[in-house]
């Protein structure tokens, strides 16, 4: 029997949804993180999917665990409703890298961002490198009180998997390729 066993650790996607979906745009992001889940198993990518109303300290445990190979936070974003009319790029679904602050103690406020997150699950890693971090973000114009999204915010989340070269489908693409390289 060897003097100790090696512990294999299985990669995982970690998809961080976050916002309140009883004030209308403010759960796009938790109706479009559904979807990616729900693309990403059909391709068998492993993932651990967590819906919250807020950031709070305690998922920067989540964050630092060993088998996080990618960190993906997906959230509502505001946009102008006049300037939605006039930009239709404003009303598309984005990708975008994410790193920890360079501050050396990171303070808690009121409003807990995934930057600061990041700087919280950094004191964590114990030397490991820290994961690929994306925040993705589904356009909003409605924040009043309510469950159903508005028109943009629907018709966004419906078109975020359409082209294959926008800004979702290929960070999807390259997280599920990134997982096979580390099962191979």
């Amino acid at each position: 029997m060897p003097a100790h066993s090696e512990l294999r650790i299985t990669p995982y996607v970690l998809l961080i949804a976050y916002g309140n979906p009883l004030r209308c745009d403010d759960g796009a992001g938790l109706r479009l993180a559904e979807r990616m889940v729900g693309r990403w198993q059909a391709t068998g990518t492993r993932l651990r999917h967590l819906a919250v109303q807020q950031l709070t300290p305690e998922l920067a445990v989540e964050i630092a665990e060993p088998g996080v190979r990618t960190v993906i936070f997906v959230d509502a974003r505001a946009v102008e409703a006049a300037a939605a009319g006039q930009e239709p790029a404003a009303l598309a679904v984005l990708a975008t890298p994410l790193a920890a602050p360079e501050a050396s103690s990171p303070s808690l406020g009121h409003h807990l961002g995934p930057e600061l997150l990041l700087a919280y699950a950094a004191l964590l890693l114990d030397g490991r490198p820290a994961p690929p971090v994306w925040l993705v973000t589904a356009p909003g114009v409605d924040f009043g009180h309510g469950e159903r999204l508005s028109p943009p915010a629907r018709a966004a989340i419906d078109r975020a998997f359409d082209n294959p070269s926008q800004a979702l489908p290929r960070l999807m693409a390259e997280t599920e390729g990134e997982m096979m390289k580390d099962e191979g």
